[in-house]
């Protein structure tokens, strides 16, 4: 089976989404993904990416992002976000309700949402140790997202 592994370490910044979005990109491509199924893929890493810039570093300086990609030819593609910022409980968080208009509140938890749509699997991990060294030696986030082709 043909391969395609990559690494980005990075800040998280908005300026480097088109950084990451061209290795996820690749790694899609690669896997054999193409037109709106594309799109579906880079969407879901960019909210992600989002949500972590927003609200694990709220924006504050300094915050570190990882960004894992790993594609199997022909059959899958998955991504793995690892972040040092603030956690949060996906099972918490606010629900949005496609059955309600998307306006101001209810916009809480789209993205979520949209992630959850889009992808066939997300993967949420906090605290997480490693003999690897990211996050000063702290536990650290790690978002698994998968989508088969």
């Amino acid at each position: 089976m043909d391969r395609f592994e990559a690494v980005l370490r990075t800040s998280a910044h908005i300026e480097q989404l088109t950084r990451i979005r061209d290795l996820v990109c690749t790694a899609a491509r690669h896997t054999g993904f193409e037109g709106v199924h594309m799109n579906h893929v880079e969407l879901a890493v960019e909210e992600a990416c989002m949500n972590i810039i927003n609200h694990a570093y709220a924006r504050r300086e300094g915050g570190y992002l990882e960004v894992q990609v790993r594609s199997e030819r022909g059959r899958r593609l998955t991504i793995v976000l690892i972040d040092c910022g603030q956690s949060f409980d996906p099972a918490s968080a606010c629900t949005y309700d496609p059955s309600q208009p998307l306006e101001g509140s209810q916009q809480v938890g789209f993205g979520l949402y949209l992630m959850r749509c889009l992808m066939d699997e997300l993967k949420f991990e906090f605290g997480v140790t490693s003999s690897e060294e990211r996050c000063s030696g702290q536990p650290f986030n790690r978002l698994t997202m998968v989508k088969n082709l």
